[in-house]
C-alpha cells in the first residue's frame, strides 16, 4: 500500500496493471488510515480490500480484469469479508451476525446468528463456513443452514478435499 492505494502488478513483467484508489471515486468507501487485508478470490477474478478510516471499517471488492469496484461499504463495527471459492457470493461477519450475499444483490441470501465473529473461512468447496468467536469455532453447513459443530480453537483450516478440518 503506497499513499493509500492498492496496486496490482504483473509478476513476470513487473508492469503496473491497476491502481485501486478509494479516494478517487466518490462511490467507493475509503481506507485512508490503513489497509488491513488484501485477499484474492480463489478464481482470481476479485480482490477484497479491507481498511480503516477513523473508527470505521471499509470493505471494497474489485473486479480485477477491469479494475472496477463492484462492492463498497462501511461498517462501524469491526468486520471481515471473505469471497466464496466459486466467486459467486461473499460472507460478511460483524459483531451482530454473518450475512452471505450474492454479487449484484444487496439482500442477504443467508443470515447466520452468531455474535462477535473475528474470523471466517470457507471450505474449499464452499459448502461450509467456519466462524471464530474468541476461542470457539462454529462450522456451518451453507447448503441447509445448520450448525454442524462448535469446537475450541483460535485458528481453523479445511483440508483441500473437505474431509477434515483442523483447529
Amino acid at each position: 500500500n503506497v499513499q493509500n492505494v492498492v496496486q496490482i502488478w504483473n509478476v513476470s513483467t513487473s508492469e503496473l496493471i491497476h491502481t485501486l484508489d478509494s479516494a478517487s471515486d466518490k462511490n467507493v468507501s475509503g481506507w485512508n488510515d490503513e489497509v488491513n487485508e488484501i485477499l484474492f478470490s480463489n478464481d482470481g477474478k476479485y480482490l477484497e480490500v479491507t481498511g480503516t478510516l477513523a473508527y470505521s471499517t471499509y470493505v471494497n471488492i474489485w473486479e480485477l480484469s477491469s479494475g472496477t469496484n463492484v462492492l463498497s461499504f462501511e461498517n462501524a463495527d469491526s468486520c471481515t469479508v471473505k469471497i466464496s471459492p466459486n466467486g459467486s457470493d461473499y460472507a460478511v461477519a460483524s459483531t451482530d451476525s454473518i450475512d452471505i450475499y450474492q454479487f449484484g444483490n444487496d439482500t442477504p441470501i443467508t443470515n447466520l446468528d452468531i455474535k462477535n465473529t473475528t474470523q471466517i473461512k470457507y471450505s474449499p468447496d464452499g459448502h461450509f463456513l467456519a466462524a471464530g468467536t474468541g476461542n470457539i469455532i462454529s462450522i456451518f453447513n451453507l447448503v441447509d443452514g445448520s450448525t454442524l459443530e462448535k469446537v475450541y480453537g483460535k485458528e481453523i483450516d479445511f483440508s483441500p478435499d473437505n474431509s477434515v478440518f483442523a483447529t
